[in-house]
């Protein structure tokens, strides 16, 4: 590692970067191949170990799993052009794969919106048990000084950061339309200047949470939870009664747990395209096949044919984490040095190798769904077209709301605003934010379920820090 350090810090300064960038390359290549073996093995075994454990899958899911598992072998072949081919095999799985996510994220995004009506509504229709009536019948200044200490007593600003944006969606919404869309084109302003895939990213992420994002159904393998979306859809929730919050609770508890079910099966399979597509081109630009690739070798095309041996898994034990702390180390250079150094790694002949590294570092990622079509675009955003994404946006959202009853028109303007960054220049702020907004709320039944859900948010989170 000394020796890269170095090698790293000459490039930083612009020091013989002719001889150190192959050097880099090298050990970038050898690391990447290594990683992206362990990292398959370990995500492949773990999906067909849960498949053959008795996994419920769909015809649809079958195949595609199938088709992925019998891939592997190909990653490997000794034809360099049939290896090749894979990529673009990869890429549509991927695809697919991300459209099936999307379109549940939407259903997911939806189904909370009709969760936060139910729930509002729930103290209509039922009784408070006994340790419900302690919570509700707690001292407003009692309730308030545990929720602030919970809220913003944590040293990591980044957790009280995503504490204030939760409390934003539990806290009964108290707002005019037009201020939630000045919320919205404040946040809109603090993407000039950045890439235009992060604001792309923000106003999708609005979309969804508003239920402005319909996803085309899957009619030909048919979507279960199209019907249940219409229905809620056509639903008058302000004459909701207690059979139809009982029926309708009971179907959206299902509806999570399928959906829980699918994304958790396409998450897996995700992540085994991911390292399949990294491993393809780590495997292209290989210097030689180490000891540790021909083992992971071995395990996966055993994996391929169905055959699971944990022996094969006790060599690799605490090497992941090696080859985790080399990529981060290397990583943490490499789109700097690709920028700086663009003309001679060209020169170089290198620079096919530096994309397939980039693409790789992408794949490797926490980002499961990263889109790798666009994953080099460096687009600018100026303030003319974040003006014109953003009023676009906020014109569609303000439109929309209008057309929604009061119950859903404030579950959708809570989860939006959930989604915002807070605004508050002090503790008192937050403080009188809860009390006028959970206190000051006339309905009571939305008080006390909001009330019930930060009870238990703050329990959980003591749960937690209890194990």
């Amino acid at each position: 590692m000394n020796q890269i350090r170095k090698i790293i810090k000459d490039l930083d300064r612009g020091i013989a970067p002719r001889k150190n960038l192959p050097i880099y390359a090298n050990y970038l290549a050898d690391t990447y191949l290594n990683y992206a073996s362990i990292e398959l093995v370990f995500s492949a075994y773990m999906l067909a170990e849960t498949c053959q454990e008795g996994l419920d899958l769909s015809p649809q899911e079958e195949e595609k799993y199938d088709r992925v598992r019998q891939m592997i072998p190909q990653i490997y072949d000794e034809d360099p052009e049939k290896m090749t081919q894979c990529i673009p095999q990869l890429e549509q799985i991927r695809k697919d794969i991300t459209e099936v996510m999307e379109r549940y994220t939407s259903y997911t995004d939806q189904l909370i919106c009709y969760d936060y009506v139910l729930k509002h509504r729930k103290f209509e229709f039922e009784e408070p048990e006994s340790f419900q009536t302690e919570v509700f019948e707690t001292e407003e200044d009692l309730f308030v000084k545990e929720l602030m200490a919970f809220v913003i007593g944590n040293q990591d600003q980044s957790i009280v950061k995503e504490r204030l944006q939760q409390l934003m969606g539990m806290i009964p919404v108290h707002m005019t339309k037009q201020r939630l869309m000045g919320k919205i084109q404040d946040t809109g302003s603090l993407y000039i200047g950045g890439d235009m895939a992060s604001l792309d990213n923000f106003i999708y992420m609005i979309r969804s949470a508003a239920m402005l994002q319909k996803p085309v159904p899957d009619q030909e393998n048919g979507d279960e939870l199209v019907d249940l979306l219409k229905e809620l859809w056509e639903m008058d929730f302000d004459a909701l009664t207690k059979e139809q919050y009982e029926q309708k609770s009971i179907q959206l508890e299902k509806a999570a747990e399928y959906i829980l079910h699918v994304t958790d099966f396409y998450y897996q399979l995700q992540k085994v395209v991911n390292c399949m597509y990294a491993l393809c081109l780590a495997n292209q630009h290989k210097r030689e096949e180490t000891p540790l690739f021909i083992h992971c070798q071995e395990i996966l095309l055993e994996v391929a044919k169905g055959s699971l041996q944990e022996e094969g898994l006790v060599k690799l034990e605490g090497k992941i984490e090696t080859y985790v702390e080399k990529s981060s180390y290397l990583e943490a250079v490499l789109f700097e040095i690709k920028s700086s150094h663009e003309k001679i790694i060209e020169e170089l002949g290198i620079g096919e190798e530096f994309d397939a590294f980039a693409k790789i570092a992408n794949l490797l990622s926490d980002s499961l769904f990263i889109d790798m079509e666009h994953y080099g675009d460096t687009e600018t955003v100026d303030s003319s077209v974040e003006a014109e994404k953003i009023n676009k946006l906020t014109s569609e959202l303000s439109e929309f709301l209008t057309t929604l009853g009061k119950p859903l028109k404030k579950a959708v303007m809570a989860t939006v605003l959930e989604k915002l960054p807070v605004e508050f220049s002090n503790t008192q702020e937050i403080e009188t934010y809860i009390r006028t907004n959970l206190f000051g709320c006339q309905n009571e039944a939305e008080k006390k379920a909001a009330m019930l859900e930060l009870r238990e948010w703050m329990d959980e989170a003591a749960e937690w820090r209890s194990k």
